[in-house]
């Protein structure tokens, strides 16, 4: 952290972690839950905490999760957001940026909300209305 803050003071830095961390637990090897006790130190030095949630099934469950987990070491960045499925990117959209869930999620630590690419927001009509409507509604800034 220090040689990107020395040499680009206004970086921000973090580790990077996979949006599935959460999904499973192995505690006799430290892995998945287990394995973040280990980084405590680190995330609490870093900037902000970021994962990643891209895949083919709907991964508002571990929007949730992950932003609870790391959001007790600081802010949290869903850095990459994209799914390789249009109903599961809509299940996530509904569960995540309608009713109070954005409140919740900013709540727990949640700061930025990244969408990997354009696929799933301009693959419909629909979808992009879908979109633009959660921005609006939140009050968040977009380009959409």
């Amino acid at each position: 952290m220090q040689i990107f803050h020395a040499g680009a003071p206004n970086a921000r830095v973090s580790l990077g972690w996979g949006g599935w961390q959460e999904r499973w637990d192995d505690p006799l090897i430290g892995g998945g839950k287990s394995l973040l006790p280990y980084f405590a130190d680190v995330m609490r030095a870093s900037d902000f905490q970021s994962f990643q949630a891209m895949g083919g099934d709907p991964s508002a469950p571990d929007v949730q999760s992950m932003t609870a987990a790391l959001g007790r070491f600081g802010p949290v960045m869903l850095a990459h957001y994209k799914s390789e499925s249009q109903s599961a990117w809509q299940s996530d959209m509904q569960a995540l940026l309608t009713g109070d869930e954005v409140r919740q999620l900013s709540a727990a630590g949640l700061f930025a909300f990244s969408f990997m690419d354009q696929d799933n927001i301009g693959s419909s009509p629909a979808a992009l209305a879908l979109t633009r409507g959660a921005l609006q509604i939140h009050g968040i800034h977009s380009p959409l």
